[in-house]
């Protein structure tokens, strides 16, 4: 289940039960994540906050070619394209 901004908000079993639910704050933060299932054999949730890769060990979102620490709202990896000196844009 995701809501507008395409963050995951519970994950759902087959048999159509919610094995659990997530909720952020402003910036991406989870906060208290509910599994309701104790005995649920997948993995964490694997997308977070606006549907970006998350990941649990390090806290850091994953935002297609940089990581986010939603804690201080910066990206805290450096953007592998330099962008294009033709247009400003890119920069």
């Amino acid at each position: 289940m995701s809501d507008a901004l395409g963050s995951t908000l519970g994950l759902i079993e087959q048999d159509g039960r919610m094995s659990s639910r997530y909720h952020y704050d402003e910036f991406g933060i989870p906060l208290e994540a509910k599994k309701f299932d104790p005995n649920w054999p997948g993995p964490d949730n694997l997308f977070g906050y606006t549907g970006l890769g998350y990941d649990f060990n390090s806290g850091l979102t994953y935002a297609r070619a940089r990581y986010y620490q939603p804690e201080i709202g910066r990206f805290v990896s450096e953007d592998t394209y330099k962008g294009d000196i033709e247009n400003s844009s890119t920069y």
